[in-house]
């Protein structure tokens, strides 16, 4: 037993060498039933563990899909509906995320760049409402917060070097998509981005812009629209009693 726990020692795991530890201490049956009482709280620790760990992936999943501590999809959809959960009692701020599916060509050679969601934030109003967004920060330090004046479509990519030119036609008119910088990893992952982005298959590549260079597009051009709440414990039930009680 002692040698055993010697063994024991050389290894990472606490629990182990306490066991044998201390069964070599004691009398062969109450080392026994030490070593079964410290396996079985060692099962129940990793248990705890496991737990834990589900708990954390279930929270991502949650903030993933909602973005915010509240969100409506399809916004663009149902601007009414969206204006009244705007003024709902405890929310603060909202900000809407919009994205375009688009599957530009290159502007030098005319080859495919990829099938890419292009997504729009307003990155002022993100930054504003204490969400810690990654892409709020990034397009902030690109200097891409705020919008343009009109003219090409300012991105930051998950592909393609800083300055080239993209392409593609939306209603019979060219528009043109220049990357100003990478994508950072972490934008990819924000959960702002969550609620739109998940509402589509998986793509090629993603372009992020802040909403102001995407004016010139209809509600109707996007494919997926949310609006993102933030306040103290949003309350919208009573907007939907009020909608059922209208039905």
């Amino acid at each position: 037993m002692r040698a055993a726990a010697r063994w024991s020692a050389a290894g990472r795991g606490v629990v182990p060498l306490v066991a044998l530890s201390r069964a070599a201490k004691e009398a062969p049956a109450r080392g026994l039933a030490l070593l079964v009482l410290v396996v079985t709280l060692a099962g129940a620790v990793f248990g705890g563990l496991v737990s834990g760990t589900l708990l954390e992936g279930r929270r991502a999943a949650a903030a993933w899909q909602v973005g915010a501590d509240a969100s409506f999809l399809g916004a663009g959809r149902d601007p009414a509906m969206a204006e009244r959960l705007a003024r709902a009692r405890g929310v603060r701020e909202t900000v809407a995320v919009r994205q375009l599916r688009v599957d530009p060509l290159s502007g030098t050679d005319g080859g495919r760049y990829g099938v890419s969601s292009l997504v729009g934030v307003d990155a002022g109003a993100l930054r504003d409402a204490g969400a810690g967004s990654a892409a709020a920060r990034a397009l902030a330090d690109a200097g891409l917060d705020g919008g343009g004046e009109g003219g090409d479509i300012r991105v930051l990519a998950s592909d393609g070097r800083a300055g080239e030119l993209l392409t593609f036609t939306r209603h019979g008119k060219e528009q043109r998509i220049r990357i100003v910088g990478a994508l950072p990893d972490d934008v990819a992952r924000d959960p702002a981005l969550g609620p739109v982005r998940r509402a589509t298959g998986a793509r090629q590549h993603l372009l992020l812009a802040d909403s102001g260079d995407l004016e010139g597009f209809a509600a109707s051009d996007f494919e997926e629209t949310a609006l993102l709440l933030f306040g103290d414990r949003p309350d919208t039930c009573p907007l939907y009693t009020s909608d059922a009680a209208d039905e």
